[in-house]
């Protein structure tokens, strides 16, 4: 089996680097058109998206588990709390 894009494997090797600038450069001037359209589509979808928000918490053994959202990041805040819902938050992951 031959592996056409194995050299990009090597993240640091100048001709890498060289080829991802060149197809970003190539991306962005094909898009260049369309940026008044994304900007007006991505302010439109984030209108409908509640960016600060908790999901329902679930019990799963001795904890209630649950992720929250804050305005500004990109992934969620992983939660939980032991024994009942009013107790001291845990965050497992961010």
């Amino acid at each position: 089996m031959v592996d056409n894009y194995f050299g990009c494997a090597k993240k640091s090797n100048p001709s890498v680097i060289a080829h991802l600038e060149a197809e970003n450069a190539y991306g962005a001037a094909l898009m260049k058109p369309t940026e008044a359209m994304q900007d007006k589509l991505y302010n439109e979808i984030l209108s409908h998206i509640k960016q600060t928000d908790v999901s329902v918490p679930y019990r799963w053994g001795d904890y209630f588990y649950y992720t929250r959202t804050k305005e500004g990041q990109q992934y969620p805040i992983y939660c939980r709390k032991q024994g009942s819902v009013d107790a001291p938050e845990q965050i497992l992951s961010t």
